[in-house]
């Protein structure tokens, strides 16, 4: 079925039709040109009769189409999305759904990094200056026990202060 409506839209016969030259006439008195006229007459005929076919094959495929770029892009029916495109397939008619889409991804995507960049610089703005506010520059003894070269040293220590 496939193929057969691909047949009638781009098959040969599609193309000798599309090919017909309908300007060009023909001398009715010689038999060759008879015979070209009838050939030209039949094909226009065709033509009227397939057109309409072809026509709506073309639209069923586009929204088939359609439907496939819908069903493997869910975030195309998000208000996100949705508002952006139908603009801009407004301002630009002449793009279909799928660029449409794609250029408003781009978009949306690039404002996200961006947000995403500025809240990450904020981030190490705000622990750059609580990390030179909490420190004073200057080593401070610990407070504690402190640790010994040996045993002498420790008793040594321990006896002059005991409430340590």
């Amino acid at each position: 079925m496939m193929t057969q409506s691909k047949n009638i839209v781009d098959g040969p016969l599609a193309k000798r039709l599309a090919e017909v030259n309908t300007e060009e006439e023909y001398d009715l008195y010689d038999p060759k040109g008879m015979k070209a006229e009838i050939q030209r007459q039949a094909a226009l005929m065709l033509k009227q009769m397939i057109e309409p076919a072809q026509q709506e094959l073309e639209l069923n495929q586009r929204k088939m189409e359609l439907d496939r770029f819908k069903m493997e892009n869910p975030e195309l029916t998000d208000p996100e999305y949705r508002t952006p495109i139908a603009e801009l397939l407004q301002t630009r008619p002449e793009l279909k759904l799928e660029d449409a889409f794609y250029i408003v991804k781009a978009k949306i995507g690039s404002q996200k990094v961006q947000a995403e960049k500025a809240r990450l610089d904020a981030d190490k703005a705000a622990r750059r200056t609580v990390a030179t506010k909490s420190s004073k520059g200057t080593a401070e003894a610990v407070s504690g026990t402190p640790k010994f070269k040996n045993a002498w040293d420790a008793y040594q220590w321990h006896r002059d202060n005991p409430k340590k």
